[in-house]
């Protein structure tokens, strides 16, 4: 129980930060925005700023040492269209 209290106690208090700008509006809930966000251990995700009510997250794998929000939009998939 002591590692609990320790760890809840730390500055933040989450897990998780954001470490840029929005990515984009939530497709699943439609109303909050995903942010990029890095644990403690380096990895990244795009999670909905609605969380707990909405739970939508992407992963980036591992091997993903950076990441940034840019506007550059892929030509070929055009992702959020």
């Amino acid at each position: 129980m002591g590692i609990f209290f320790e760890r809840s106690n730390r500055a933040g208090g989450d897990e998780l930060h954001a470490t840029g700008e929005v990515v984009r509006k939530c497709g699943l809930c439609q109303e909050s925005d995903m942010v990029l966000k890095k644990n403690r251990d380096g990895n990244f995700m795009v999670g909905c700023l609605g969380f707990p009510q909405c739970r939508n997250a992407v992963w980036l794998p591992g091997s993903v040492s950076e990441a940034a929000v840019t506007t550059n939009t892929c030509n070929i998939c055009t992702p959020g269209l």
